[in-house]
């Protein structure tokens, strides 16, 4: 059956199970290993929070050039698939700059800002680095890779030509941006997020050297470790918009590779000639075709109507922005420009979803940083998603070695008990529905 000639219905079913992954994992459904019928991985991996309900990334996110990059990068260091991925996603989006164009209730531009977390050692940083020791973008892009002042960005940004001023930020440690934006009189933190819209103009009165930048269209490329993160980030971060601006994207370190190879010439090649491309692609419209557009608004409303609350509710406000955004960028690499195919969308969304879980890791891991029993909770919080139903007796004797005894085993249990992040019922312990 070709995509055009799919039902309204089976169409719903499609934008039903890409969502249903992310109820799947929270409420313990998936086991280490399953798939979906959309081939969308369910299952759990050795992540980088030791948090073994995140899904595996999905694989139908590789399509086209992002597949070419993958098997370019084979083997060449142990970082995570999915650092190579974000960093990919980074260079095609900063190429594209203001390119390509979607209209929901304001423009939306394929810049993104991109953040991958793990713990220290898991070659992230060798990951993103590729992409600039590769070559792969344009002279004329910039790269800035020191965090300063809102002035002395303002300054690397401005081009002599009149141009969009499209740059790639890279910073090999987010939480420095969050760092310098506690400075007193930093306005830093108010540039990074006014900017992600990619305003026409934006400006900032200084009595004495005011700003003002013509057609700004940052993207930016990060990684961290979740204690970092929580040692710099706050919670308010995120309710007041520039924690939501980032997607947040993780996965579990390759095993290790004694002799790393160099990256495959020919693959590597088609990746070049690709994002050449992208440079000498006229200004266009973005629009999703009838049948993505049918599956788009059944996954947008189904999104919207799911019931999130809190930090994490705030983390993944924007999580259907950057659906649209690679949507975008599939499309631009595969030359359907203007229309976004519904293979293109589905494998958008998959990885939106994907990126959901990611971010719920990372809010789950404020608790192990910021609270001395916080890595215990999360450590019981996993034991029972995949035990869901087990007698406490039975989960007290498996992890008394982990407390020391009843008195903090009991205190922790509470901890989740108060928080409605478990249930307990008939003497059995149930993660809170």
């Amino acid at each position: 059956m070709s995509a055009h000639s799919k039902t309204a219905a089976s169409l719903i079913d499609d934008a039903a199970r890409l969502l249903d992954a992310e109820e799947r994992i929270r409420s313990g459904g998936a086991a280490h290993g399953q798939k979906d019928g959309t081939d969308m991985a369910t299952g759990g991996g050795t992540d980088p929070a030791e948090d073994d309900m995140l899904p595996d990334f999905p694989e139908i996110a590789w399509r086209g050039v992002f597949a070419d990059y993958r098997e370019a990068m084979a083997g060449t260091t142990e970082a995570s698939d999915v650092a190579h991925f974000t960093a990919f996603w980074a260079a095609a989006a900063v190429t594209l700059g203001r390119r390509v164009s979607m209209y929901s209730g304001e423009r939306i531009f394929a810049n993104a800002y991109l953040s991958v977390f793990g713990p220290t050692g898991d070659k992230k940083t060798t990951a993103q680095r590729r992409v600039l020791n590769c070559g792969l973008l344009a002279p004329s892009i910039q790269v800035i890779r020191n965090l300063g002042s809102t002035e002395g960005l303002a300054d690397a940004l401005k081009r002599e030509d009149g141009g969009d001023l499209v740059a790639l930020l890279f910073w090999e440690e987010l939480t420095a941006l969050f760092a310098r934006g506690r400075w007193t009189g930093s306005t830093i933190l108010e540039f990074i997020t006014e900017t992600f819209d990619c305003p026409p103009e934006w400006g900032m009165k200084y009595r004495k050297d005011p700003i003002s930048l013509l057609a700004p269209t940052p993207t930016i490329l990060a990684g961290t470790t979740c204690e970092w993160f929580w040692k710099n980030a706050r919670s308010d971060d995120f309710f007041g918009g520039l924690g939501n601006r980032f997607l947040y994207l993780t996965g579990p370190k390759k095993k290790p590779i004694p002799n790393p190879s160099e990256p495959d010439g020919a693959a590597l090649q088609r990746v070049h000639i690709a994002l050449a491309t992208l440079s000498e692609l006229h200004p266009v419209e973005a629009r999703f075709d009838s049948v993505a557009r049918r599956l788009w608004e059944q996954f947008y409303v189904n999104w919207e109507q799911r019931e999130r609350t809190g930090l994490y509710a705030a983390a993944v406000k924007r999580v259907h922005v950057y659906i649209r955004k690679l949507a975008m960028t599939y499309a631009a690499l595969e030359g359907t420009l203007p229309e976004i195919g519904m293979e293109q969308l589905k494998a958008a969304i998959a990885v939106g979803v994907y990126a959901a879980e990611c971010a719920k890791v990372l809010v789950d891991a404020q608790a192990a940083v910021l609270r001395p029993e916080g890595e215990l909770e999360q450590k019981f919080m996993k034991w029972i998603a995949g035990h869901d139903g087990a007698k406490k007796r039975q989960m007290q004797q498996t992890l008394s070695k982990l407390t020391g005894g009843c008195e903090t085993f009991n205190r922790v249990l509470m901890n989740l008990l108060r928080a409605d992040q478990i249930e307990i019922r008939e003497n059995k312990v149930y993660v809170a529905r």
